[in-house]
């Protein structure tokens, strides 16, 4: 009989096709290229009484090989919200640089020029800098170059929205109102009988589902039945 049940990190698990065969090894995740080790074990089969250890693979779809997470609609609005948290963070060690435009005076061709726009975009192009340059090539007899500050109209409006709009989608395939996790909705008193009602509706439309999920696999593996009880507000 089963003996004793394991959670496997999944990022530590690949599969065949048809989830028959596993492979579990931590250098996945770690993306080993040296002393890669990994374990080949079989699906579980209730009936299967002698192999030593087996997984028992549970996903949410029928076509394809690995489970679609809960939030893998919001995965985009998640790496948008790292980014401007790496924006933020670099901006103040930076000095809060704004975008600027750099002109260059002079004739360039157009080999030159791509390899001044590549070399820019490398070094200071991307959140890890929290900049982004501007470059104009001029014809002129000055071999000078010109560097204005740009100042953006109505960014920190367009930056709120965009927070806004960021925040919405990481909740929204959680059936979660912002408030439950402390974060206050703004034009909103949210009294207690508001935080209740939103409350019953993340663990109705949340939280059950996934207990359900839970009950049938422990149905499955020990055929027996169990009972969850259910989260409350005391």
């Amino acid at each position: 009989d089963v003996s004793e049940i394991n959670v496997l990190d999944m990022r530590e698990v690949r599969s065949d096709e048809y989830n028959n065969v596993f492979y579990v090894s931590p250098d996945y995740k770690k993306k080993k290229t040296y002393g890669f080790q990994q374990y080949v074990i079989p699906k579980f089969e209730i009936n299967d009484k002698e192999t030593p250890r087996s997984i028992y693979f549970y996903k949410n779809n029928k076509f394809s090989t690995y489970p679609k997470p809960l939030f893998s609609a919001s995965i985009n609005s998640a790496e948008c919200e790292r980014s401007i948290s790496q924006f933020n963070l670099n901006s103040i060690k930076n000095g809060f640089a704004s975008n600027v435009m750099i002109q260059f005076f002079g004739s360039v061709d157009d080999d030159t020029k791509n390899s001044i726009e590549n070399s820019f975009g490398e070094k200071y192009c991307s959140e890890d800098n929290a900049a982004r340059p501007t470059l104009m090539f001029l014809d002129s007899t000055e071999n000078a170059a010109k560097i204005d500050k740009l100042d953006v109209n109505s960014f920190a409006d367009r930056y709120s929205a965009l927070n806004d709009r960021v925040r919405q989608d990481l909740f929204t395939p959680f059936r979660a109102n912002p408030n439950l996790m402390g974060i206050a909705t703004e034009g909103t008193g949210f009294a207690g009988e508001e935080y209740e009602m939103s409350f019953k509706l993340f663990n109705r439309m949340t939280i059950k589902p996934i207990q359900n999920i839970i009950k049938r696999i422990i149905k499955n593996i020990l055929d027996i039945e169990i009972e969850i009880i259910p989260f409350n507000l005391d």
